[in-house]
């Protein structure tokens, strides 16, 4: 039996990745995009879920219109051609950090002493899975109790994925 598996297509440029046995990160051979490998049940997928309703959404945006440093005549030419939701795929991650910092501080006028601290504490992470500037988002902060099961099918029928 073979000690790798070639199944697992490239989700950018569909190449085959091979998957080493035990291996859960992966690297395509063609676009060096990286992937999460991990048994039959998947990675853990959650989705945010809507917080902003059509009509709220055109309030702010007339509202962002009327701001300063913005064309005076521009909530009055402006034309709003069309307006949808759009789900954007974000990477997360929770940890537990361990480690230590070693350095020096200043001791006295003219000397330093050697310092090491330890750290033990919980991370939050989170970043555009892809290419989201189009969209003006550079950033989002995602609470996890604003987290629910991943979707697919509700995601699809409401939005743009």
């Amino acid at each position: 039996m073979s000690a790798t598996s070639h199944g697992l297509l490239c989700p950018r440029c569909q190449s085959v990745i091979p998957i080493p046995e035990g291996v859960r990160v992966v690297q395509c051979p063609s676009c060096e995009m990286r992937s999460y490998v991990q048994g039959d049940k998947g990675t853990r997928r959650w989705q945010v879920t809507r917080q902003v309703e059509r009509e709220q959404a055109l309030t702010e945006v007339q509202r962002f219109f009327s701001g300063m440093n913005r064309a005076s005549d521009l909530k009055r030419k402006a034309d709003i051609k069309e307006v949808f939701l759009v789900y954007l795929p974000y990477w997360r991650v929770r940890a537990h950090l361990a480690g230590w910092i070693f350095g020096r501080v200043k001791s006295g006028k003219d000397s330093t002493k050697p310092v090491e601290v330890e750290i033990f504490e919980e991370m939050h992470w989170n970043d555009a899975a892809t290419d989201v500037s189009e969209f003006g988002v550079h950033q989002v902060r995602i609470p996890h109790n604003e987290l629910a099961p991943y979707d697919s099918d509700l995601l699809h029928a409401e939005a743009m994925v």
